[in-house]
């Protein structure tokens, strides 16, 4: 079953380099970053660019074929190539994430002496809603004379006293693990872990109680005065977006009882729990506890604990992030959301050990990775007058020129021989983009792609790819 999402005004696209994701997007990243020797691969020997005659940048037409286009052009200033000598296809498996799956990545998170239950924020026990009623009581004593305020919290104090009516004493067990979101403990604190469904892809653990209940902010009698939110992010990237004080934050004094090496030591250990055994450490980052006002202006920032992002990687070189594809024009014309996500875990540690984690493992893999042949660049171009005007004549846009303006070499996924069965092979990436800026940041937003086979020069067909993963959405106006 497809995902359900809203088209917004502009989307994103995602796809891997060999060492380091680049990036096209609508969505707050500001450029597209080509450097790829920076997340912890190993670079080989030689060059790629030579032994395949690859060009630094290309200007030239693609004949049309039967796509119904009357004109299709390729100029790229700048060609992105991985700084490698050689490139491989990995075979790879669909993992099960339902039923027995799920129980045994669930036990293994959670205390199985205190119970695991199917979790309903929506149907909450009597002691989760008494628990909300005495904070919004205690608010409302905070409040004074506004009586805006205070006639909202009435308001939702009497919902509440409803729905405490009729609320159950517990939640129900796991069961058969056919739910979508389950409740457990984790040393002293409980914790929710969501499960891939029809709205998301990926796994995500989370602290069942409020950021600000777990860890209040300094400097205030009860640690919330003046602040309206507040939560963890990785440091880093609070610098990458260029977050208010966060290049600042770099000097201060990690707080977390463990050092970056036995905080490392947790999150590995975690990564064994759910199974994600083919991923590799590609950043550490200090853990930031922010917290804002109502405006959103900090208030306070604390380096507390550290970020690890882990990910699949084929022999020594990264996959990147992904590719993901909401405003493709051919693909909206299918009313269609690709995403095929490159496997990843990200872990948050704090004194209490691992107290956050959102992950996919959607894959395993299925014997070693084999060195391929790619393509003469020549060769490749020869066989891209076919495959895309091919490509365009089964999935038609609305455009009838097209006007391709990026070209990058790197990994994609392409369905195997038998259902459930993948394989990463080496890709171009032929995109065009559209750069525009708004409110003085710089975005840059796809109208059409295709990806060929940088081994045959075939298309691989992204939507298919998506389908066969459960990860592909339908679009809605």
């Amino acid at each position: 079953m497809r995902k359900q999402i809203r088209r917004r005004g502009t989307a994103w696209l995602m796809f891997g380099t060999m060492m380091m994701a680049a990036v096209f997007t609508g969505c707050g990243k500001k450029d597209i970053d080509y450097d790829i020797d920076g997340s912890g691969g190993k670079k080989d020997s030689g060059s790629i660019q030579d032994k395949y005659d690859i060009p630094k940048s290309y200007d030239d037409s693609i004949a049309v074929g039967d796509s119904g286009l009357s004109e299709i052009t390729l100029k790229v200033d700048e060609i992105s190539v991985p700084d490698t000598s050689i490139m491989y296809t990995e075979k790879l498996i669909k993992n099960d994430t339902a039923g027995e799956a799920l129980k045994k990545i669930a036990e293994a998170i959670f205390d199985k002496s205190k119970g695991i239950y199917a979790y309903d924020e929506n149907n909450q026990t009597k002691a989760d809603i008494e628990e909300q009623i005495a904070s919004y009581e205690q608010l409302k004593k905070e409040l004074g004379t506004d009586a805006e305020r205070i006639k909202e919290i009435n308001d939702t104090l009497t919902e509440l006293q409803d729905e405490l009516e009729k609320a159950p004493e517990d939640y129900p067990a796991a069961g058969d693990y056919s739910a979508t979101k389950y409740l457990g403990t984790c040393g002293q604190y409980e914790f929710v872990l969501r499960t891939p469904d029809d709205t998301i892809s990926s796994y995500d653990l989370s602290l069942k109680e409020d950021a600000m209940v777990y860890r209040p902010a300094d400097g205030t009698e009860d640690g919330t005065e003046m602040i309206d939110h507040g939560g963890y992010v990785s440091l880093n990237d609070s610098i990458k977006y260029g977050s208010e004080g966060a290049e600042e934050a770099l000097n201060d004094k990690n707080q977390c009882k463990y050092s970056e090496e036995e905080a490392l030591e947790i999150a590995e250990e975690f990564l064994k729990k759910i199974d994600c055994n083919d991923m590799t450490l590609g950043e550490s980052s200090a853990l930031a506890w922010t917290y804002d006002d109502a405006l959103s202006t900090l208030i306070e920032r604390d380096i507390d604990g550290y970020y690890f992002t882990f990910n699949r990687m084929i022999k020594d070189q990264s996959l990147g992030e992904g590719l993901q594809a909401l405003n493709v024009d051919n693909m909206v014309q299918q009313e269609a959301g690709v995403d095929i996500p490159t496997d990843y875990c990200k872990i948050a540690v704090d004194d209490n050990g691992v107290i956050g984690a959102v992950w996919t493992n959607n894959l395993s893999v299925e014997g070693e990775a084999e060195e391929t042949e790619l393509l003469s660049f020549k060769e490749l171009m020869k066989r891209a007058d076919s495959s895309v005007s091919e490509y365009y004549a089964k999935y038609n846009t609305q455009y009838k020129s097209i006007e391709f303006n990026r070209m990058q070499l790197t990994y994609c996924l392409k369905p195997g021989a038998q259902d459930g069965e993948f394989e990463y092979v080496p890709a171009w990436i032929i995109s065009q983009v559209e750069v525009y800026e708004f409110d003085e940041v710089t975005y840059e937003d796809p109208q059409q792609m295709v990806v060929l086979d940088a081994t045959d020069g075939s298309y691989i067909d992204i939507l298919e790819v998506s389908k066969a993963l459960g990860t592909c959405s339908v679009i809605q106006d």
